[in-house]
């Protein structure tokens, strides 16, 4: 894996997560959203910088509300895929929902993101659904994945 810290994004990181928003996505969150989600939640972004040039590579954005955590999008810079980075990213979100009580992570992801699905997979999210034409540009139907924590593993953080 590439080095790389984790941390919550900063206004100053947006113009490189719109790159990433805009070559990772077929209809990419407009600048204001995540700049609003940055700046007052309550969608939550982390990135993940490049050591030692501190370049953002990738992030994380996601939703907690109860006991449940949202991910919403996942992205890493091409340049940067295949090596651990979205792993790493994913592993932290995981960490922030335990230390707020998680018990249940969701997430959707087209069914033809093969890269994406096995490394959900390989951190124990299992396919609990789907959501038929939930994307467009081309339009394809999503797999709903969950991963839960018993209450033994929630409090053992």
């Amino acid at each position: 894996m590439s080095s790389v810290q984790i941390r919550p994004a900063q206004l100053e990181d947006l113009d490189r997560i719109m790159e990433i928003e805009t070559f990772s996505f077929s209809c990419p969150w407009s600048r204001k959203t995540i700049e609003e989600a940055i700046l007052c939640g309550p969608i939550r972004f982390l990135v993940a910088t490049s050591l030692p040039d501190n370049q953002v590579v990738g992030y994380i954005s996601f939703h907690i509300a109860a006991d449940e955590v949202h991910i919403m999008t996942l992205a890493t810079h091409s340049a940067f895929r295949r090596q651990g980075i979205a792993r790493a990213l994913l592993e932290a979100c995981i960490q922030e929902g335990k230390q707020a009580a998680a018990a249940v992570f969701h997430l959707e992801v087209r069914e033809s993101n093969t890269a994406a699905l096995a490394l959900y997979r390989k951190l124990h999210f299992k396919i609990v659904g789907r959501r038929p034409k939930y994307y467009f540009r081309p339009v394809e139907d999503a797999l709903l994945l969950s991963r839960r924590f018993d209450k033994e593993n929630v409090d053992s953080r």
